[in-house]
């Protein structure tokens, strides 16, 4: 006899001789057999008709997208084939227009910026050399009105940037002490001015180079400088004895030997004499001398806190032809790259032997070193009268 399963409580429903009536020993309930099949019968019947449907749904839907994407496939193919006719005729077309209507109206540095852009469209490159030309016609002209009205700073640095343009060159060279007068008029404190020449890069073959000096301060047309860089190297005095600025030998090699080698005589008459004050060594007594009166010096010790605002502001590097001097350089301490020195200044030191000096690092040895040391830099200072 079979048994089967309650549909109302899960109990076990045990089947008749028959088979046709269940009982079930949990409920009680009373299943006819034939009703059940019939139920199980209808409910297969309807699960293979949904079935049915669905799959007549998914035809439908597989054959809506196929004609779906038979419609998109041109159309995709179409905006393609629109956006390169877009991205490499049409607007490279107008950016040429505009860059043509550019030039026309004299906008020649939108110009040739908008003809580099096409990247070779048409004669695009050869439009952009038509742009160029036209700039440095007209920054060459401007340079040549700057000259006839006296603006030699402007007209001289116009030229030299356009390189070998035209006569450029030659014109640069013949304005070029006007410029530099100019230069130092214009200078303000901060600024790098060139003024004379020495040797500098140790190669003697290609002459002395000129010199840079950065500008401590301004007085009218006069301004105070000193060089960007140590230009020597020198002892303060050649032997070990008690000395002043006043006697010392760095003194007279910087009014003698330092001053006719650096400068023209033209560049001699417009540097001042200046009194040369003795300044205190400010934390020693060590007499100081008398004022002196020169054209070339070096700065005191008060002077080097007064016009540099910092220990790294004081730091200086020598020149190669200084290092092949024999000055000492710091493997340490650097400045714009380069491994800076000791430099002189012309205070004494703690007693007449020594002279103060600013160390590598850039503060000052109230101190000092002895005067007949050689390994130290020279800073020229002096005042240069920019009328003159």
């Amino acid at each position: 006899m079979a048994i089967l399963k309650c549909e109302k409580c899960g109990g076990d429903v045990v089947l008749n001789e028959d088979q046709t009536i269940g009982t079930c020993e949990r409920c009680g309930s009373t299943v006819d057999m034939a009703t059940a099949e019939a139920a199980e019968d209808a409910e297969r019947l309807e699960r293979e008709r949904q079935a049915e449907l669905w799959r007549i749904a998914g035809e439908k839907i597989a054959k809506k997208r196929k004609r779906t994407v038979a419609v998109l496939i041109p159309a995709i193919v179409f905006c393609i084939a629109l956006l390169i006719v877009l991205f490499t005729v049409i607007i490279p077309a107008v950016k040429y227009s505009i860059a043509v209507d550019l030039y026309t109206a004299g906008e020649y540095d939108e110009a040739l910026a908008a003809f580099k852009a096409l990247k070779g469209y048409k004669d695009s490159k050869e439009q952009a050399e038509k742009c160029k030309t036209a700039i440095e016609d007209a920054q060459y002209n401007a340079a040549l009105a700057s000259i006839e009205k006296g603006d030699y700073i402007s007209a001289y640095e116009s030229l030299v940037a356009l390189g070998s343009y035209k006569d450029s060159t030659q014109k640069a060279n013949g304005i070029y002490e006007l410029y530099k007068k100019a230069k130092l008029k214009a200078a303000v404190v901060g600024d790098v001015v060139r003024f004379g020449s020495y040797e500098q890069d140790n190669d003697l073959s290609d002459g002395k180079e000129e010199i840079e000096w950065l500008v401590l301060a301004k007085e009218n047309d006069k301004v105070l400088v000193i060089s960007k860089y140590a230009l020597d190297c020198q002892p303060y005095n050649t032997t070990n004895t008690s000395v002043t600025w006043e006697t010392c030998s760095l003194r007279e090699w910087l009014n003698g030997t330092f001053l006719d080698a650096a400068f023209t005589s033209e560049e001699q008459d417009s540097i001042e004499n200046t009194t040369v004050k003795a300044d205190k060594n400010p934390q020693y007594n060590t007499a100081p001398g008398n004022d002196t009166t020169d054209k070339v010096f070096l700065l005191s010790i008060t002077e080097a806190y007064k016009y540099f605002i910092s220990d790294e502001a004081r730091k200086c590097a020598p020149t190669d032809y200084a290092v092949a001097q024999d000055v000492w350089t710091s493997l340490r301490v650097s400045v714009d790259g380069r491994d800076t020195c000791w430099w002189w200044l012309r205070s004494l030191g703690d007693y007449s032997h020594g002279a103060a000096d600013v160390y590598v690092s850039g503060s000052i040895s109230f101190r000092g070193h002895a005067v007949d040391s050689i390994h130290y830099g020279v800073r020229p200072a002096m005042w240069i009268d920019s009328a003159k």
